[in-house]
């Protein structure tokens, strides 16, 4: 971070402008030379990688007890990803191994090489982007949906901590940002979704570095919703619903709309019957419309 070293049989260091800030020397031949934060490590080519201590550069202390074997005797450069260390074998007309190693020397990973003669190993990190949101709920195209339905979705092996979720949703395209940075794979709306209607949502899921990755866009249609009876949409159940069905069955007048809300006595059909099931529940006790049975749970 604040030096860089060159090095061979001396190793020598220099300031990032070039400026040379002493030398010191190992003696013997350098096959690889990482730095952990706190000891320089020196791999040499009699099977050995020593431990130095730099604090009172020039001057380098060895610290034999720290010293450890490569994983084999033809390993060659040496490189420390924060935790382990890594090390490659060079072999002439064969293929060598990348090792990963610990403070003891224990072989964590073990990988071939991709081509002969290795002499040097780094670890790059590469990003790796969140979960594809999956497997939606409502089902994709599903219908009678309840209009107050919540809704989630699936996203493997996502660290909540690391992985926020962007809801669009609309009736067309474009759809609209509805709910921003959810760390959780669910969204209930704050009101209910309006019934008959078509609806399409997508999730987007974002994580720290800022990738994304997209879900398909998503359908589901609401379920009717309607009092059985109130043929004039006015939300009571009375005789004016009885005139409405008697003016749309023989006088033209506008249909129910729904047309099951004039379905009364649950025949299928909306036609004078219903305008008498409807007087007869509102003036002589008869059962709820859609109840034939009287048992409280609707027939149709």
């Amino acid at each position: 971070g604040t030096y860089f070293y060159v090095d061979e049989w001396d190793m020598s260091r220099y300031e990032f402008n070039g400026d040379k800030d002493g030398t010191a020397s190992f003696d013997e031949d350098v096959m690889g030379l990482e730095y952990d934060g706190s000891y320089l490590w020196m791999q040499n080519d009699q099977n050995q990688i020593k431990c130095y201590d730099i604090s009172g550069w020039p001057s380098i202390i060895e610290i034999p007890e720290n010293s450890i074997t490569p994983p084999t005797p033809d390993c060659r450069g040496l490189f420390f990803d924060g935790l382990y260390f890594w090390t490659a074998e060079s072999l002439e007309g064969e293929l060598g191994r990348i090792f990963k190693f610990d403070y003891d020397g224990n072989i964590l990973l073990e990988l071939w090489e991709p081509a002969f003669r290795g002499w040097g190993v780094c670890l790059v990190e590469v990003p790796t982007p969140p979960c594809v949101p999956e497997n939606p709920f409502p089902p994709d195209s599903a219908t009678d949906v309840s209009i107050e339905t919540d809704l989630s979705w699936q996203c493997s092996d996502y660290d909540p901590a690391e992985v926020g979720f962007n809801l669009y949703m609309g009736e067309t395209e474009p759809l609209t940002l509805i709910a921003e940075d959810l760390h959780q794979n669910s969204f209930s709306p704050d009101s209910m979704f309006n019934p008959q209607t078509d609806y399409m949502w997508q999730v987007i899921a974002r994580d720290q570095d800022n990738d994304t990755t997209v879900s398909p866009i998503w359908t589901f249609t609401t379920e009717s919703v309607f009092i059985c009876g109130d043929a004039n949409s006015d939300e009571l159940v009375d005789v004016s619903d009885a005139v409405f069905i008697i003016n749309y069955a023989f006088g033209g007048g506008t249909a129910p709309d729904p047309l099951e809300t004039g379905d009364a006595n649950c025949d299928d059909s909306v036609d004078v019957s219903d305008a008498v099931y409807i007087i007869s529940y509102a003036f002589s006790g008869g059962n709820p419309p859609c109840d034939i049975d009287g048992d409280d749970v609707p027939d149709c």
